[in-house]
């Protein structure tokens, strides 16, 4: 499952085209992504709601990034900024130790490369 949440942030990182069948795959994607982390961290429905509103809207952010920039460097600072809002976005939605767990899950991913 973590290597699943991994796989997925490559995805998302590496989309570069903007074709309504990519927004509808990314979508889906952010779907299961919040599925998964509810089903492994135990999140509520409404938690699991708006973690998918969150990777929708982080998702749509770097979307414009690709859009407006055309120098790798410059995609690569922006993305990483805002892939860097992702923890203190989900510290807000989750409970302390939901957090907590995420963090652990996430440095497990991290690690594991």
């Amino acid at each position: 499952m973590i290597k699943f949440f991994f796989f997925l942030l490559l995805i998302v990182l590496s989309a570069n085209s903007y074709g309504q069948a990519d927004t509808l795959k990314v979508d889906a994607s952010s779907l299961r992504l919040a599925s998964r982390m509810k089903d492994s961290i135990g999140l509520t429905n409404t938690a699991e709601l708006r973690i998918l509103g969150i990777n929708e809207t982080l998702f749509r952010e770097k979307q414009e990034v690709w859009k407006k920039n055309s120098s790798i460097d410059s995609i690569t600072l922006a993305i990483q900024r805002i892939e860097n809002k992702r923890d203190a976005l989900y510290k807000e939605v989750l409970e302390p130790d939901e957090y907590l767990l995420y963090l652990r899950k996430k440095r497990q991913i991290l690690n594991a490369q």
